[in-house]
């Protein structure tokens, strides 16, 4: 009798709770009581993606040789391209524009490559260095017969154009260089168009019709001894660039005028095996933007 009174009891009890309980929903829903349910939370967060750090491009290294190539389409002025053998490892690496002199217009393919900085990069035995070299030519119908007139100036354009939108050039390290006739034009197009190029090396150059310093970006010339002719040309207006951009901006080498490429390219005063001319150019950025002589020293000085 006991068990089943219990149990009874038990019974009783449950159904009153039962009852409590469902008074107590009909009052939260009639009155806005929040009744203690319990609620529980599942953690779903995704970890944080890894960021990627974009790996710096090696700039020099005994490894990088150069891929040589000649393109000539009609659509753009024709170019010899020397391309590092480590270019596709990373996503922009610096580009060298090489503007040649009288003695390369229009002549074939065979006598370019084995002429100025084509025969120099043939021949290289200094430290590779990871940037593309493309030598322009001045050959019909891209031929004005100079490259300092905006005829010339808008070959290149077009062609820098098109060869960056197809290339993994690095814009802020794109730079202008040339021999003789090519000094004029590198100079020239370095005044006109600035926003292409983060410096500029005159091997050999003659006078412009506007004062260098009138030039946004850094400019160093390279000339041989005067002795007559071209050679001494370059010598009297190199003396005028360094008066005015400082002693630093020129330098003077023991040879004529036709030798100063393979010297300006192979000198290396710091024995660690690497162009010093090439350690120079890899070491300036386009930005900022340098229009201020004093600065251009400044960096020509602390990288001497």
């Amino acid at each position: 009798r006991i068990c089943y009174f219990e149990r009874g009891m038990i019974m009783i009890n449950n159904i009153k709770g039962l009852f409590f309980y469902i008074w107590l929903l009909a009052l939260s829903l009639t009155v806005g009581v929040t009744l203690p349910i319990a609620t529980y939370q599942l953690d779903v967060s995704l970890p944080e993606p890894a960021v990627e750090v974009e790996e710096e491009p090696i700039l020099f290294s005994e490894d990088i040789t150069f891929n040589y190539s000649w393109v000539s389409d009609g659509e753009y002025m024709p170019y010899a391209l020397y391309t590092p053998s480590c270019a596709d490892e990373y996503d922009e690496i610096p580009l060298i524009v090489w503007l040649h002199g009288t003695g390369q217009i229009g002549v074939s393919e065979w006598e370019f490559r084995n002429w100025s900085l084509p025969a120099v990069i043939e021949n290289w035995t200094l430290e590779g260095f990871n940037a593309y070299i493309l030598c322009a030519q001045l050959s019909a119908p891209f031929n004005n017969g100079t490259w300092n007139n905006p005829t010339s100036m808008g070959y290149v354009k077009d062609l820098l154009d098109n060869f960056i939108s197809e290339h993994n050039v690095d814009r802020s390290k794109v730079y202008i260089l040339g021999h003789s006739l090519g000094a004029v034009g590198s100079v020239y197009m370095a005044h006109e168009m600035p926003e292409y190029f983060a410096a500029c090396v005159a091997m050999c150059p003659y006078y412009q019709g506007f004062d260098i310093t009138e030039v946004e970006i850094p400019v160093i010339a390279y000339v041989g001894s005067p002795g007559g002719g071209e050679d001494e040309i370059s010598y009297r207006y190199a003396l005028k660039i360094s008066d005015a951009l400082g002693d630093d901006s020129v330098t003077v080498f023991p040879t004529s005028h036709g030798g100063v490429p393979k010297m300006a390219f192979n000198l290396d005063e710091d024995e660690n095996n690497r162009s010093d001319l090439i350690e120079w150019l890899l070491s300036i950025d386009k930005e900022p933007h340098v229009n201020d002589v004093t600065l251009n020293m400044k960096i020509r000085k602390e990288f001497k």
